[in-house]
């Protein structure tokens, strides 16, 4: 597991690894941000890749809840595996989460054009794990 504690940082890029792992800004259970110069996952069996983020509980700034965990790239971007894992707190209530930052602002998030997704799931029910093709700086419940 890398898990930042409130905040940490890795000034290169972070590779997805041999056996299961998770990256967990803040740590499972624990908010913080982790800021990574670049970030390679696996969605492969036996080398999967789960991404951790627990939810803020708000209240949003103009319209986006950012209080929660918060995993920032560099400027070598990510090579998300479509088979990568992401999992979620127990969402305290329904909006758009902060996930992911860019340093670059927003430049290499915008360029990736990754889909902004939804995770439908009743607030006082656990999101669980879920595998998605993509990710974006941006979560609807």
């Amino acid at each position: 597991m890398l898990a930042s504690g409130a905040t940490g940082s890795i000034s290169g890029i972070v590779l997805a690894g041999t056996g299961t792992h998770t990256i967990a800004p803040g740590g499972v259970g624990s908010i913080g941000s982790l800021s990574v110069g670049g970030l390679t996952t696996s969605g492969q069996a036996g080398n999967l890749t789960t991404i951790n983020f627990d939810l803020g509980a708000g209240p949003a700034v103009s319209g986006i809840i950012i209080n929660g965990d918060l995993l920032t790239l560099g400027s070598n971007g990510a090579t998300i595996d479509p088979g990568t894992f992401l999992t979620f707190s127990t969402p305290t209530l329904n909006g758009d989460f902060r996930l992911i930052g860019d340093t670059a602002a927003a430049a290499w998030l915008v360029a990736s054009r990754w889909p902004t997704f939804t995770l439908a799931v009743p607030p006082a029910v656990s999101p669980g794990r879920s595998a998605i093709p993509s990710i974006r700086d941006s979560l609807t419940l």
